[in-house]
């Protein structure tokens, strides 16, 4: 986004009939099909190696993929909403720097949330991060109940809601100051 605005790309972006938020999720979505096929025969190979034992519950399995789906969505719809920062600053990396840093401990990547003492589960919880990765991760596992599964999935329809509406008036506001820059 830092670049495009820097470059001033945004100006054919803008032209267009299309969102350029659509166009970016096209671009991300082909690249996460071509990385995921790769991924295939790593994972082959790791499964043969260590012998995992999985113990999946048929309706969570079921249940992953709509929960994958909008843990996509919410972690895009936030990375997109944190990257219109660039349209008021001029380095836009170390705000996903620190994004990162905490997604990697309240997300669930860095050890799973039960590791984290009662207050940063609780963060946790309250944060959109957990709804990104730890939640699909955890329903894959089986390790939640019917109860915490719909509970799970409606933090996550929540946050995508917040942040949805939050990066549309946001995004407004960005286009009016692209243009009053002369972009």
């Amino acid at each position: 986004m830092e670049e495009r605005i820097r470059r001033g790309d945004f100006n054919a972006l803008l032209t267009r009939p299309i969102h350029p938020y659509v166009t970016d999720m096209g671009l991300i979505l082909g690249d996460k099909t071509v990385s995921g096929l790769a991924l295939i025969p790593t994972t082959i190979l790791l499964a043969v190696a260590f012998r995992p034992e999985f113990h999946l519950v048929p309706w969570a399995l079921a249940a992953v993929i709509p929960a994958m789906v909008l843990a996509f969505l919410l972690r895009f719809t936030a990375l997109y909403l944190t990257a219109l920062a660039a349209f008021w600053t001029t380095r836009i990396a170390p705000v996903f720097e620190l994004w990162f840093l905490i997604e990697f401990f309240l997300s669930g990547r860095v050890a799973p949330l039960a590791v984290l003492p009662a207050w940063g589960q609780q963060l946790a919880s309250a944060l959109p991060f957990r709804w990104m990765f730890s939640f699909p991760l955890e329903l894959l596992l089986g390790r939640l109940n019917p109860t915490q599964t719909v509970q799970g999935f409606l933090m996550q329809m929540l946050w995508l809601a917040a942040v949805g509406l939050l990066m549309r008036v946001i995004w407004r506001s960005a286009v009016r100051q692209y243009g009053a820059v002369g972009g």
